[in-house]
């Protein structure tokens, strides 16, 4: 079979060295249509590395037939997206000058990395000490670049040197706000991020969110318990971490406000977010980090006591 994947030497390469890294988990169908995108953009890419979390061969099976030449991974054990770049970004650091991170969810255009980078170049002439840029949605309406408080992962080329100087993802958030940590690392050392509106990513999964109306308006929120526990607690370990302190309110405003909305309007399985909220919360004022055995993927919730971390 010939691979799909192949170095694009006759694209605008510029000769900076640019490595993909994608966290993937149970995700083969969406993998393999980011994974085709990378492989048409018009600006050659150093190195594509697949981090899979899986606990199915099928991601590995697909990467190996149709995309032989990409760097695969296989984690020993689901180290969520926070392990799972961690230990991406920690090998691609190793021979490139810039990673690419990507969720396993997304499509792109073929152009998106070559704007990304331009993007990049153009705000680098302006005598700026840039640590990364972030793609827009496809939704994204304004046409100038706009300076960013913190990114997700999705669709961000952050500076080899940066990496190096802040330090890698921290695995033991194991999902959820490890983004937003790496981010306040990078403004704390000077550097500054910005969104570049020519690059687009679009986002093909939603099925991880929940609304319901409420008082003639919408709420939308998580639709699994685990996704609330690490949502909570690693973001009020962030804020708590870096003395963001109006952000550490808002969180904990927003947890009330969370809790209110489960204890009286859903009943259907509210009781299993509320522990998971009000775990959430105290675990990350107490800094419990690390993977939570009762919060994974899959895991049925148990009686609620005392947090016990893996």
């Amino acid at each position: 079979m010939q691979p799909l994947f192949a170095v694009n030497t006759s694209a605008c390469g510029r000769g900076a060295k640019l490595t993909a890294v994608i966290v993937t988990y149970n995700n083969p169908e969406m993998l393999e249509n980011v994974l085709k995108d990378l492989c048409r953009q018009t600006m050659r890419l150093h190195e594509i590395i697949v981090v899979d979390n899986s606990d199915s061969p099928a991601a590995q099976v697909m990467v190996s037939q149709k995309f032989p030449s990409i760097t695969y991974v296989k984690m020993s054990e689901n180290a969520g997206t926070a392990g799972g770049f961690h230990e991406g970004i920690r090998q691609a650091v190793q021979d490139c000058e810039f990673v690419l991170t990507l969720d396993d969810d997304v499509r792109m255009y073929t152009d998106s990395v070559e704007m990304l980078y331009q993007g990049y170049v153009n705000l680098r002439e302006e005598n700026r000490c840039l640590g990364a840029v972030r793609a827009v949605g496809a939704r994204h309406e304004r046409s100038a670049s706009r300076r960013l408080d913190d990114f997700a992962w999705r669709g961000t080329l952050i500076n080899t040197e940066a990496i190096r100087r802040v330090g890698l993802p921290l695995p033991e958030y194991f999902m959820y706000a490890d983004d937003v940590e790496f981010s306040m690392r990078l403004a704390e050392q000077g550097y500054e991020v910005f969104d570049i509106p020519d690059s687009k990513i679009m986002e093909q999964r939603a099925w991880d969110k929940l609304s319901r109306r409420v008082f003639g308006r919408i709420v939308i929120c998580y639709a699994e318990d685990f996704r609330f526990y690490y949502a909570f607690r690693n973001a009020i370990h962030t804020y708590k971490k870096h003395r963001r302190h109006r952000a550490l309110i808002r969180t904990f405003a927003y947890a009330i406000k969370m809790l209110l909305f489960f204890s009286l309007f859903h009943r259907a399985g509210g009781w299993h977010k509320l522990r998971a909220i009000a775990r959430g919360v105290i675990d990350g004022v107490r800094s419990h980090l690390g993977k939570n055995n009762h919060y994974l993927p899959g895991v049925a919730q148990p009686a609620f006591r005392s947090s016990q971390q893996a």
